[in-house]
């Protein structure tokens, strides 16, 4: 698993700067987060890695953006003109002429996602039930849970760009957002095994 971080010890410092969404021409996310890197602009591109057969029937692996035409830039907003003379920056993410911040909490979550195995990207969803992972390595962040098979997996999302991507979880390091007002329900209790589950 590729995952792309450059850091900025002096934007790192600065308490003004925020995170923000910029939407690139196709394929140059990575020509774009050199860019950044080459002007001192903490940019982070999420990158996960994939297998692929070639022409020659030959499989390779590939390094591809997690959300293609998407990167990730912390700055001032007072010098957020320093993203848009960047070659290959379309613009930054907003709507109208609100452009919102992307909280610490969401990139993190993706740096954290990104260290597993099997995460991919997942199309963005509003709906399903919401979860906060009590335990495990992505201890803290909330989600939305599905299944796939017999597996349990966990939606994370980037709201402000409409995209997200999605992990293998164990439901004993899920509970149900809003969880302490269950225990209040006659019939829900936790199981042997530290699951909580409804008693039917």
């Amino acid at each position: 698993m590729s995952l792309t971080q450059r850091t900025c010890p002096v934007c790192a410092e600065a308490p003004d700067r925020n995170w923000y969404a910029v939407y690139t021409r196709y394929s140059h996310e990575q020509t774009v987060r050199d860019a950044f890197a080459a002007r001192g602009i903490e940019g982070y591109l999420p990158t996960y890695s994939v297998r692929r057969r070639r022409v020659n029937r030959c499989m390779s692996e590939l390094t591809l953006p997690v959300f293609p035409t998407y990167i990730f830039a912390r700055i001032a907003w007072a010098e957020h003109a320093r993203l848009l003379e960047v070659p290959s920056v379309v613009s930054i993410v907003g709507f109208g002429l609100q452009r919102p911040t992307i909280p610490e909490t969401e990139i993190e979550a993706l740096r954290s996602a990104l260290t597993l195995e099997n995460t991919t990207p997942h199309p963005y969803l509003n709906i399903g039930e919401r979860v906060h992972i009590r335990s495990g390595p992505l201890e803290g962040l909330t989600g939305i849970v599905l299944r796939k098979g017999n597996n349990l997996r966990m939606v994370l999302s980037v709201q402000s760009i409409m995209k997200s991507v999605i992990v293998d979880v164990e439901q004993c390091d899920l509970e149900p957002i809003g969880y302490q007002s269950l225990l209040a329900i006659p019939n829900y209790r936790a199981s042997s095994e530290g699951c909580h589950t409804p008693s039917l």
